[in-house]
């Protein structure tokens, strides 16, 4: 009795140290809880086996009983809570590559946009300053600007169709 007495108590220690070392900080560390959560499985794996194999020895049995009930306790708890970290990390992981990713594809509409306001900007100089150049001189320029304001317009619209479809995922 007093072993499993000792596997109920170690548990409930180890789940209040992972409770409190569970924080923001690891949360944005997803491979740090990854470790964490290997470390975890394996240390409970190793503990479920050790006393598996101790209730199999009849000398042992004898002075600590229920090691086959503090096997299970410490298999389900302690494996699990390092199985369910893990899947933990591998999901932060993913969560925060979508958020880059998703940061890198409205960095680029936000270029786009730049990009055509130069683009205006450019169009509104030659138009606002006729005399500066010559009509044929300033009709080549626009022309090459308004080529350069279409493309810009299919590449925004490709830009924010991807980030709309990022946005509803």
């Amino acid at each position: 009795m007093e072993m499993l007495v000792f596997t109920l108590i170690s548990i409930a220690l180890l789940a209040l140290g992972a409770w409190s070392i569970l924080s923001g900080r690891l949360y944005r560390q997803p491979f740090a809880l990854y470790l964490i959560g290997f470390l975890l499985a394996l240390g409970g794996g190793y503990i479920a086996y050790g006393l598996d194999l101790g209730s199999q020895n009849g000398t042992v049995s004898k002075f600590f009983t229920h090691l086959k009930l503090a096997s299970s306790f410490v298999s389900y708890t302690i494996a699990a809570a390092g199985g369910s970290l893990i899947a933990s990390g591998i999901v932060l992981k993913a969560q925060h590559q979508a958020q880059r990713d998703y940061l890198k594809a409205k960095a680029c509409v936000d270029l786009i946009l730049d990009n055509i306001r130069i683009i205006q900007l450019s169009a509104k100089e030659i138009l606002d300053d006729p005399a500066r150049f010559p009509l044929e001189q300033q009709e080549k320029r626009l022309r090459a600007l308004r080529e350069r304001f279409c493309d810009q317009t299919i590449a925004l619209r490709q830009a924010t169709d991807r980030l709309d479809r990022m946005a509803h995922l």
